[in-house]
C-alpha cells in the first residue's frame, strides 16, 4: 500500500524537520537511511537524534528510510516498509510517501492529525502497481505487459514523442495521478483533504459526494473520504472509472488541476 501526502513548500524547515514528523508515529524501528548529501550509500540507523542532526547540518532536501535487513532493500518496492521525503522546488511542494506493508508499521491516524497541524493539502492511499496503468503514457510499456490500448487516445507529446513516438493521453483518465503546483493530485481510492486543501477545493463539494463508501472529519479542517477499496483488482474496471469520474466532477477537480497547472513556471508534461 502506498500512502502519500503533499504540503505547500515550506511546511518543513528542512529534511530534518520532515524526518522528525515522519518517524514520530512509528510502531516499529526503521533500520536504514539514505540521502544525497549525508548518507549517500545508505547507512544503518543507530540513533534517530543523530540522524536528524546530520540531516540538518548538511542541509539535505530529501531522504529515504526503510526497515529491511539489507541496505539495498529499498530498491525492491513492496518488500519493506519505507518512507521517502523530498522537496520539489519546481512544483513548490513538500512530499512524504510511505510504502506500508501492514498496520504494524505506523499509526497513520496520529500521523495525519500531526500533518494537519502543518496544513497539508492532500493525502491518499493506493496500490502503486494498479494505479500505474491509469497514469502510463509510454506505448511500449503497455505492449511489454500485454495491456490493451483500446479506448486510449494517442497523442503527439511535446516531450516524449521525439524520443518514443506517440503517447497515451492520460488527461482522459479520471484516475490519473499528477504532480501539480503545491500538491500531488488524484481521485485515489482513499483521500484526506487537509487544511491546506480548502484554498483550492470546497469542503461542501467533498462532503456532498454521495457515492463514497466513507466520509468523516478526522482532524480540524481534515476530511477523510473513501471511494473504493485500494485492494480492488483492476483500477480501470468500469465501476472504478465511473466513481473516479463522478468524484472529479462533484469536486471540480479537473478545473482545479488546470488552475494549479497554470501556476507552474513551465508547461505540465502529461
Amino acid at each position: 500500500m502506498r500512502f502519500e501526502i503533499s504540503f505547500t513548500i515550506g511546511a518543513f524547515d528542512d529534511a530534518a524537520d520532515a524526518f522528525s514528523l515522519a518517524t514520530s508515529y512509528l510502531k516499529k524501528p526503521l533500520t536504514v537511511i539514505k540521502s544525497p548529501i549525508s548518507f549517500t550509500q545508505g547507512v544503518w540507523i543507530s540513533d534517530y537524534n543523530d540522524v536528524q542532526k546530520t540531516l540538518s547540518s548538511n542541509k539535505d532536501d530529501c531522504f529515504s528510510l526503510h526497515d529491511g535487513s539489507k541496505i539495498s532493500d529499498l530498491d525492491v518496492v513492496g518488500n519493506v516498509n519505507a518512507i521517502v521525503y523530498w522537496r520539489d522546488e519546481g512544483f513548490s511542494t513538500d512530499v512524504i510517501a510511505m510504502e506500508i506493508l501492514d498496520d504494524s508499521f505506523i499509526d497513520l491516524s496520529a500521523f495525519i492529525e500531526a500533518a494537519a497541524i502543518r496544513k497539508f493539502n492532500l493525502g491518499m492511499i493506493y496500490d502503486a502497481h494498479k494505479a500505474n496503468w491509469q497514469n502510463e503514457q509510454i506505448i511500449s510499456n503497455f505492449e511489454a505487459y500485454g495491456k490493451s490500448l483500446e479506448g486510449r487516445r494517442l497523442i503527439s507529446h511535446p516531450y516524449w514523442t521525439p524520443k518514443v513516438g506517440f503517447t497515451v493521453d492520460i488527461r482522459n483518465n479520471p484516475g490519473r495521478h499528477v504532480q501539480t503546483h503545491n500538491m500531488r493530485l488524484m481521485a485515489a481510492p482513499e483521500m484526506w483533504f487537509g487544511p491546506g486543501a480548502w484554498g483550492y477545493f470546497e469542503e461542501s463539494d467533498v462532503l456532498a459526494f454521495d457515492k463514497a463508501l466513507k466520509k468523516e472529519v478526522v482532524a480540524p479542517g481534515t476530511i477523510h473520504i473513501k471511494l473504493f477499496d485500494f485492494k480492488e483488482w483492476d483500477y480501470e474496471a468500469r465501476p472504478i472509472l465511473e466513481i473516479q469520474s463522478a468524484f472529479r466532477q462533484c469536486t471540480d477537480m479537473d478545473a482545479i488541476e488546470e488552475k494549479l497547472n497554470a501556476q507552474l513556471p513551465f508547461p505540465p508534461v502529461y
